[in-house]
């Protein structure tokens, strides 16, 4: 097997050319026959979810506004990432397999004529579309349900209770977080 470090053509380059594959460690070889392999349902599942990645990166390509918006974060993963090479799509196909995350559910109850809300505190490496609220009683039937909006002032999503007089020790709290590429997130916080 040929090696060769200090080859200026290769020095920077991996990836596949014809029927021969470069490693990003300077090795040189042929590509490999996989027509006769038999996949487990697991390694299906990975290359339909490669595919799906892919294939959303090139929507966003292909969608003027999508590639806008991940064009203005571009500057701040390169630096992060370490990475000057770093591109759109690269970035789509990271923002598809990084769901987003729930750190923390509080519900506040109602003191002395104000409204009980709902804190969603969430994130996402890139941004995250929608947070949904469902409250469900203690038999699983949705009492009320509706979409937390982001509060600047305290850096989380709020969700209002209109009936919070209903809510009692046994009932639910379903927090749904969605990003971009449309990965869901959920949570329950059982009331006590």
């Amino acid at each position: 097997m040929a090696r060769n470090i200090s080859n200026i053509l290769l020095r920077h380059y991996s990836g596949k050319v014809n029927n021969m594959v470069i490693q990003s460690n300077g090795i040189v070889r042929s590509l490999p026959d996989i027509s006769g392999r038999i996949w487990s349902s697991q390694q299906k599942t990975h290359l339909t979810r490669i595919e799906e990645a892919k294939n959303y990166a090139r929507g966003v390509l292909s969608d003027p506004e999508k590639k806008a918006e991940y064009e203005q974060t571009l500057p701040k993963w390169k630096k992060k990432m370490d990475h000057p090479n770093i591109g759109v799509y690269q970035l789509a196909i990271r923002d598809y397999y990084h769901p987003p995350n729930i750190r923390r559910i509080n519900y506040k109850q109602p003191v002395s004529g104000t409204k009980g809300s709902i804190e969603v505190d969430a994130d996402d490496e890139f941004c995250i579309t929608a947070v949904a609220v469902e409250i469900l009683s203690t038999k699983g039937s949705v009492i009320e349900s509706g979409s937390a909006l982001w509060s600047d002032l305290h850096d989380i999503f709020t969700y209002p209770v209109q009936k919070a007089h209903l809510l009692k020790p046994g009932c639910a709290i379903k927090v749904t977080v969605t990003d971009r590429p449309g990965n869901i997130t959920s949570q329950i916080l059982n009331l006590k």
